[in-house]
């Protein structure tokens, strides 16, 4: 099990860093229209990622998320804080917010609901 979930972290995280290092360069220096998707990247998966990486963890200490929807709430409410700290640097975007908020969408329905269908 820790092996999955390092290798869940471990691929999330290349994506977003390989969207953030590859991807948004090449759209930004050949001028294409992508609806935005090069800038919002990274948020979309900043959830996403510090979930698996908090998971990863927990595996590895032989522990178990107990409250997983307050997990999930508690990492969105620190990547929108965070969001929101770079108004005063200029670096504030709503789409990133829309973004963190998918991203966590996105855990919740992946985390949560296999969960639900369970007997």
């Amino acid at each position: 099990m820790v092996l999955k979930k390092g290798i869940v972290f471990l691929l999330l995280l290349s994506i977003a860093f390989i969207g953030s290092t590859v991807y948004r360069p090449y759209i930004y220096n050949n001028n294409i229209p992508d609806l935005h998707f090069a800038d919002f990247l990274p948020n979309l998966f900043s959830v996403p990622v510090t979930y698996a990486f908090y998971s990863f963890v927990y595996s590895i200490l032989k522990k178990n998320i107990n409250d997983k929807i307050k997990t999930i709430k508690k990492i969105t409410f620190g990547m929108v804080f965070y969001e929101f700290l770079q108004l005063f640097t200029g670096g504030f975007d709503v789409y990133d917010l829309g973004a963190t908020f998918i991203g966590a969408g996105i855990v919740y329905f992946a985390v949560i609901t296999p969960n639900k269908q369970q007997i």
